[in-house]
């Protein structure tokens, strides 16, 4: 029995590719050397002294998960900045242990290979917006505002994954043959619904997983402090009196209203905007809606 989920554990091997000169050339995009890690980026807008948005991606997608945003923000004057966090992408997969001070440098350490010295707009969703309160938290003042959907704040509240990750030997398995295809389902679920290419996002969450470090990258976020408590954080950001706007929903299934509701008292500079019926990918569930009233939030914030 042992030899045969041994030899099954082997075979589901799906990380075959490895991230270097050669394949970063196949794949194409913008990539930074930053201590970090090689980080893929994308930078848009003609103006370069547009206001810029940067853009803080999901825990187990990549840099495609604001796709329906890019427009908006780009048709409104901003220019958008986006980058696969570390683990993800096209982004390196380094042995390390993924914390949110590692996510926080990654960010800061962009910013000053691009050369970005003013104030910059931040957008994040799920862990995207935990590691944007983060470095607001950190680095106030180099923040003019935050939009955050269904942002991580006392953790989520699906547990298997900690189990995996934190269970020697059984976990490694279950992570192989179980968790990473759980969380391939989950990512195409996002879109839904929406105007877009499913086997296009299918093939770059299938591609993401393939290439080496992924699973430990995964894991490690639910071993680490980068998917935990942030409600301290979020009370700092609210006294620093950045401007924010929090978007979340009824039914997410990762992020409960009561944890959104137990935080309004703490951050007076905060909007609330509530979906009764909204999951945890409102950008796109709510796609036209969202993203007249996040360009509406941003340009109010420049005058």
């Amino acid at each position: 029995m042992i030899g045969l989920l041994t030899a099954v554990y082997l075979a589901a091997h799906r990380e075959t590719i490895s991230l270097n000169a050669k394949t970063r050339a196949q794949f194409g995009g913008l990539y930074a050397q930053l201590p970090e890690g090689m980080t893929h980026y994308e930078l848009l807008g003609n103006d370069d002294h547009a206001p810029l948005v940067v853009f803080l991606h999901g825990s187990t997608v990549s840099i495609w998960d604001f796709d329906l945003q890019v427009k908006a923000l780009l048709s409104a004057g901003f220019r958008v900045l986006r980058y696969d966090a570390l683990g993800r992408g096209l982004s390196d997969r380094p042995e390390i242990a993924y914390t949110r001070d590692v996510y926080v440098s990654q960010l800061k350490h962009l910013l000053k290979y691009l050369k970005v010295s003013e104030p910059v707009f931040l957008l994040g969703h799920s862990l995207g917006g935990a590691t944007a309160m983060q470095f607001s938290a950190s680095y106030p003042s180099k923040v003019r505002g935050i939009a955050l959907l269904s942002p991580v704040i006392n953790s989520v509240h699906v547990r298997a994954p900690f189990f995996v990750c934190n269970t020697p030997v059984v976990g490694d398995v279950l992570l192989r043959l179980a968790m990473i295809k759980i969380l391939h389902v989950r990512a195409n679920q996002q879109w839904e619904g929406a105007p877009v290419d499913m086997s296009y996002y299918d093939e770059l969450f299938a591609r993401q997983t393939a290439i080496q470090g992924f699973e430990h990258a995964v894991c490690s976020m639910f071993q680490t402090d980068l998917i935990g408590d942030y409600r301290d954080t979020y009370k700092q950001v609210g006294e620093s009196g950045i401007p924010g706007w929090l978007v979340y929903g009824g039914k997410d299934n990762a992020i409960w209203p009561g944890d959104v509701e137990a935080l309004k008292s703490d951050m007076p500079s905060f909007r609330f905007r509530f979906f009764p019926d909204g999951a945890h990918s409102i950008h796109v569930q709510y796609s036209g809606v969202f993203n007249r009233e996040l360009v509406r939030f941003f340009q109010s914030q420049l005058q």
